[in-house]
């Protein structure tokens, strides 16, 4: 159980800081934007607004 509650006992290195901003990839996204995501959008309607490519 203690060592379940030490969620901040590590520490990343450089390159593991850099493959965790490398997963940002905004074109790989399946839905909105989650910053201006306001509600349910149907996939049709995602696609209209040009949210999703696919």
């Amino acid at each position: 159980m203690r060592q379940n509650l030490d969620v901040f006992g590590f520490k990343l290195d450089p390159d593991e800081m850099q493959a965790i901003r490398a997963l940002h990839n905004p074109a790989m996204r399946i839905s909105g934007d989650p910053n201006t995501f306001s509600q349910f959008q149907s996939r049709a309607n995602q696609r209209a607004r040009g949210n999703v490519t696919a």
